[in-house]
């Protein structure tokens, strides 16, 4: 009876700590924050102001100065650093399904049902990354992966397969954390955020999705092969609902490594493979560790 008493009054005390961590986060302005923020971290600005700024930023959070393509006195502002390259042939491309991105793998599992898990007991729903349902039933079977991009990682994003881009979805929305405090407590947060998705289609005709996720602090999502596209998803604070933006068929392909997107800050990609591939034996089940270029998925037939 005593130990019930305590089991009750523990899952008491976490379901309050769960409604008072989302009241906090639902007054927090994270569209306001993180547009303003992206602005501030592009001022230019001397030198002997910035360094200590990029130096500080780069020791907090760990980042590998090696693997950055310039030293620290190359860069003109934090958001240049934010987004810098890597040293040529630093990531090679790997077989099968490769990594869009450096970050941690959270989660990766077959897709069954209208939801995927986030992290302790949290889900999100296919069809508001998908944006429509037909598409997220052909999923059903697939591989997904969720990766997050921490503040030390490389902001990148690139095409895990030879492709055809067929559309981007974007959606407007909150910009809140992707850290393991929000993801634990927010139902849907993938779904929640402002979220860009592209829908890349393989040779037979297969589409899979790589969702890129809004955060705090991000200021802007970017792609490569759109400048007009991405300068609308920018605008997004001002945008009351989301587009999807169709491409004719062949004329927008991408390459297996080739660069596709930019985070400004780090953020979350949640990939969702077609059926017919299945988790590398490669990855590392300890530390969840994801380099750009590293196989995530083998393919189990010829028609995939």
């Amino acid at each position: 009876m005593e130990n019930q008493y305590y089991a009750y009054c523990s899952a008491a005390r976490d379901n309050y700590t769960i409604i008072e961590a989302m009241n906090i986060l639902s007054i927090i302005p994270s569209v306001i924050i993180s547009k303003v923020i992206g602005i501030l971290v592009n001022i230019p600005a001397p030198q002997f102001i910035w360094l200590p700024i990029i130096s500080w930023y780069a020791t907090q959070y760990r980042v590998n100065l090696e693997e950055a393509e310039f030293p620290l006195e190359h860069y003109k502002t934090l958001g240049e650093f934010f987004v810098r390259n890597l040293k040529p042939g630093l990531r090679p491309i790997g077989e099968g399904i490769v990594s869009p991105v450096d970050g941690t793998l959270r989660n990766y599992g077959v897709v069954s049902g209208e939801r995927l898990p986030q992290i302790k007991g949290r889900s999100y729903s296919i069809k508001d990354l998908a944006g429509e349902s037909e598409l997220a039933q052909r999923l059903q079977g697939g591989t997904f992966f969720n990766l997050y991009l921490s503040p030390k990682d490389y902001h990148h994003i690139h095409a895990p397969f030879d492709g055809q881009i067929r559309s981007v979805i974007y959606r407007p929305g909150r910009l809140l954390p992707v850290n393991d405090f929000s993801m634990s407590r927010v139902e849907n947060l993938f779904g929640t955020n402002e979220r860009v998705t592209i829908v890349i289609r393989d040779a037979t005709g297969r589409d899979s999705l790589m969702t890129l996720v809004g955060a705090l602090n991000v200021g802007k999502i970017e792609l490569t092969f759109d400048q007009q596209l991405s300068s609308r998803i920018s605008a997004s604070p001002f945008a009351s609902q989301g587009f999807t933006h169709h491409y004719q068929a062949g004329e927008k392909r991408c390459l297996k490594g080739e660069r596709v997107g930019t985070f400004h800050l780090g953020s979350s990609v949640a990939l969702i493979l077609a059926p017919g591939v299945f988790p590398s034996q490669s990855i590392d089940q300890v530390e969840r560790t994801a380099k750009m270029g590293q196989e995530l998925a083998v393919l189990v037939d010829q028609n995939v």
